[in-house]
């Protein structure tokens, strides 16, 4: 693999991660606000995951397929490290 492609899909994958955590706060902010928020807000945190799995599944695969595994571990770890580090230092 590239190194171009590597640091574009770690990029791309650290992105979308911050993209999802904007979205999961601001569903959780709006879910409190009705009568059953767990029920509502996580139907719509797993929809929401799940569309945000299908965009990160075709942006890694944007180079084509020879090199699958690769480009998606590398993206999959910034993606996991961004999520992780936000919660992490939040408080």
């Amino acid at each position: 693999m590239k190194i171009k492609g590597f640091i574009w899909n770690m990029i791309l994958g650290g992105f979308l991660g911050f993209l999802w955590i904007i979205f999961s706060e601001r569903v959780v902010d709006i879910a409190n606000s009705f009568q059953s928020p767990w029920l509502l807000g996580g139907m719509f945190i797993v929809i929401g995951t799940l569309l945000f799995w299908e965009i990160f599944q075709r942006a890694v695969n944007h180079q084509g397929s020879d090199e699958f595994k690769f480009r998606h571990i590398s993206a999959s770890l910034s993606f996991g490290l961004v999520v992780v580090i936000y919660f992490l230092i939040s408080p």
